[in-house]
């Protein structure tokens, strides 16, 4: 459960040679940081990385080298890209030359020619190998081969494609207007099967121009041409959904060319073609907020679940928020039974919505709320008023509220300094008390979080701060070299997901707060601390020893609430050891039967109902998971009749055979159905002929 959160973005300018001249290509050098871009006069530009200035604001220029690609009259570049075995460019043009170009001593070398011109050049990765889409469908190269033996040259029809890094999938685009729809993004196998695919979710004329997977192989960047912008989306894929996590638009005048995400797995490159270079920088932060609810952003939808009722694990959600467009970044107020949420949107507007009560929750399971946005294009909505505005002299990287004191939150700039901002008061930058040198970090830290503790009677804040490297920096000090991510709970040790902060042992304050809390016969505060912490729950019991449990057993349900199991399965072993009543371990097997069933784990669902002689849910779990001996076992428990039985092997058979399971498929028809004919067929379908 996590979200992508945008928290650097810097932009300079490309200084082009005519006011008629735009950007249509662009390439990266992996191992220098370069980036190269091909304009529309066939010059390339060169820049570099470094060059970007951290924290600088737009309209610098960007130093950059210029090299003049010489083609005949009337012939462009029409395909582009690095070659980094040659640490060379490969340029396609539209009479058809292929061209190996080297940036270091401007030469040029002819190396192929394609008849009827080359319109996109996509390296397969892990190979050395072109892959060339054409505008003809004749494909003829001269004899000259750059790459030996190894080479191999395809042509094939198509639009817009990319291939994973990895090279174990491609994705492409799938128009699908005659259906009157908008594109899918669909993703192959390389033996060209398809994998899944999913929606855009934009009008049916929307194009899609570009797709660029990270370094990474978990994202996937494409660029989106609506009818009143254009969109840069970012996509993850997580339990077998596409989620939009990210979305930035540029409007139709800036004219945004391409993206890519080629150095690091978290940043975004795209450029205009009027030759404006943003780069994005992004970090991935834990949907879970300090309630234990979870806030997972899904395109225009925020999906809600609280842990402390459910463990539903995504896509699936108790309930969701729609905003008018795509949410790019979300914050939650929590006070007492009160929690708000506050999105930020593509469109530039303001979402705002107040949960209902905790206690009601559990009543809108399934359900969507739609939320309206300050006043924009998309909708009325409603009034937003700017109270105070100040301008910062940097990059603001990371905002933390402080418990300890009202109205007050920590600011972090680029670079690691830290401020406090009270909203009462002007801000005082770089001089006097509110700077915090005790509290700033030695680098940038994307991730910032504040925890309050208690000195001398008065509460303290204590901020924390991870870097990109992974140092969780307190204090001024550096605690931890090896720290992925952490979480702070206000009356609570910090605990590091992974990874320890060097002596301290956070897992076993963790438990040490469990303890107190079992020894003060506080059970419902003790399964909060197991269920947000991921402990095994069996410590609330293992403790103390089961026959002092079952003393306290009346109490720990009179806190907990009488249908606890059914809402949280993951107790149902719990509860089989402290039910005594057969009766009622029956309910609780079937329920655990239900949650194993809804985890997909069928033949462990089909034992547990066989436990409590829910032979129906059996039989059913047993079909959704392919085991044709179950089914029909428990189909003789039942005592179905003859023609019954007959017709659910008939029905067997039949989703074998579509499984691609035509062997298994040959069983029942010669054991159960009596159908030789069939069984044969099936038998020489599977090549069995042993058995024949």
């Amino acid at each position: 459960m996590k979200n992508l959160k945008l928290y650097r973005e810097i932009s300079q300018n490309l200084e082009l040679q005519s006011p008629q001249e735009v950007l249509v290509f662009s390439a990266f050098d992996i191992e220098r940081n370069r980036l190269f871009f091909a304009s529309s006069a066939n010059i390339i530009y060169t820049a570099h990385l470094s060059s970007f200035q951290n924290g600088k604001s737009k309209g610098l220029l960007l130093p950059s080298e210029i090299n003049q690609i010489e083609l005949e009259d009337g012939d462009l570049i029409t395909a582009f890209d690095y070659m980094m075995e040659k640490e060379a460019l490969i340029i396609g043009t539209e009479n058809g030359l292929l061209l190996l170009h080297n940036i270091d001593d401007n030469s040029t070398e002819i190396v192929g020619q394609v008849e009827g011109g080359v319109k996109c050049i996509s390296r397969v990765p892990m190979e050395i190998c072109l892959l060339f889409l054409l505008v003809s469908d004749k494909c003829e190269l001269d004899g000259k081969n750059m790459f030996g033996s190894f080479i191999s040259w395809r042509g094939i029809y198509g639009g817009v494609l990319e291939w994973m890094p990895s090279g174990a999938k491609i994705a492409a685009v799938y128009d699908r207007k005659v259906e009157n729809r908008c594109p899918d993004i669909a993703f192959y196998e390389r033996n060209g099967l398809v994998r899944s695919s999913f929606s855009i979710k934009e009008a049916v004329d929307a194009t899609v121009e570009s797709l660029k997977w990270n370094c990474g192989s978990d994202l996937v960047a494409s660029v989106v041409r609506c009818e009143k912008y254009d969109a840069v989306k970012l996509w993850f894929l997580s339990n077998n959904h596409w989620y939009l996590k990210h979305e930035v638009r540029y409007s139709r005048q800036d004219e945004l060319g391409s993206c890519g995400i080629p150095v690091k797995p978290l940043q975004l490159i795209c450029w205009t073609l009027g030759g404006q270079i943003t780069i994005y920088n992004f970090t991935w932060i834990s949907a879970v907020t300090e309630n234990s609810t979870a806030l997972v952003i899904d395109d225009s939808k925020i999906l809600v679940t609280p842990l402390s009722l459910s463990l539903m694990p995504p896509p699936l959600h108790l309930f969701s928020l729609k905003f008018p467009s795509s949410v790019r970044d979300l914050a939650l107020y929590s006070n007492n039974s009160k929690n708000r949420v506050a999105a930020f949107l593509s469109d530039g507007s303001l979402g705002a919505v107040e949960l209902p009560d905790p206690d009601t929750w559990e009543d809108l399971e399934e359900k969507e709320f739609t939320v309206e946005a300050s006043i924009s294009e998309t909708g009325s909505g409603w009034h937003a008023k700017i109270s105070h505005r100040n301008y910062m002299e940097g990059l603001v990287i990371g905002i933390a509220p402080n418990p300890a004191k009202n109205r007050s939150a920590f600011v972090q700039f680029d670079g690691g300094n830290v401020v406090e901002y009270t909203s009462m008061l002007a801000w005082l930058l770089l001089e006097g008390s509110t700077k915090h040198d005790d509290m700033s970090f030695s680098s940038s830290c994307p991730w910032m979080s504040v925890a309050k503790a208690s000195d001398s009677g008065s509460l303290k804040p204590l901020l924390f701060g991870l870097d990109d490297i992974g140092r969780l920096h307190f204090g001024g000090k550096v605690l931890c070299n090896n720290c992925s991510s952490f979480s702070c709970y206000s009356n609570l040790a910090d605990q590091t997901t992974r990874g320890n902060l060097e002596s301290i042992h956070p897992r076993k304050l963790v438990l040490a707060s469990i303890v107190n809390a079992l020894i003060q016969r506080r059970f419902r505060d003790a399964l909060l601390l197991v269920r947000r912490h991921r402990i095994d729950f069996n410590v609330i019991v293992d403790y103390c020893g089961w026959q002092t449990f079952l003393q306290s057993a009346s109490e720990f349900v009179k806190q907990i609430g009488m249908n606890l199991m059914s809402k949280n399965p993951q107790l149902c072993p719990l509860g089989l050891q402290m039910i005594t009543d057969p009766a009622k371990k029956m309910q609780v097997l079937e329920a655990w039967g239900d949650h194993l069933s809804d985890e997909k784990c069928f033949e462990d669902a089909a034992i547990t109902y066989l436990c409590c002689s829910s032979l129906e849910n059996a039989l059913k779990a047993y079909r959704s998971c392919g085991d044709w001996s179950g089914v029909l076992t428990v189909a003789g428990l039942l005592k179905l009749e003859k023609d019954e039985l007959m017709q659910l092997a008939h029905d067997l058979c039949e989703e074998l055979q579509a499984l691609g399971k035509p062997g298994e498929a040959a069983k029942i028809a010669l054991e159960y159905c009596g159908d030789v004919n069939r069984g044969i067929n099936l038998l020489i379908s599977a090549r069995d002929w042993r058995r024949l």
